[in-house]
């Protein structure tokens, strides 16, 4: 995340060295994670759902998992 004045931006990089697109997230005293989703409340429980069948169906071990999600932001250039 980048800090730009005091307007904040969720950044990533593609692997090729291409910047993905910023999104502002609006200030405010809520975490940022619940600030950026009532950005699009509408999302909020799909996107919900999706990460609870993640978490709770997948027929991965909790360490492959892990494993992955490191791997994907390690080629998205995210600090793990």
């Amino acid at each position: 995340m980048s800090v730009n004045g005091s307007e904040r931006y969720c950044v990533g990089y593609l692997d090729q060295g291409e910047g993905m697109a910023r999104i502002k997230i609006p200030d405010g005293p809520a975490e940022e994670l619940h600030r950026l989703w009532m950005m699009c409340p509408e999302l909020t429980a799909p996107a919900s759902a999706f990460s609870a069948a993640v978490y709770n169906q997948s027929k991965l071990s909790v360490r492959l998992r892990e494993l992955l999600r490191m791997r994907i932001a390690q080629i998205n250039h995210c600090v793990v």
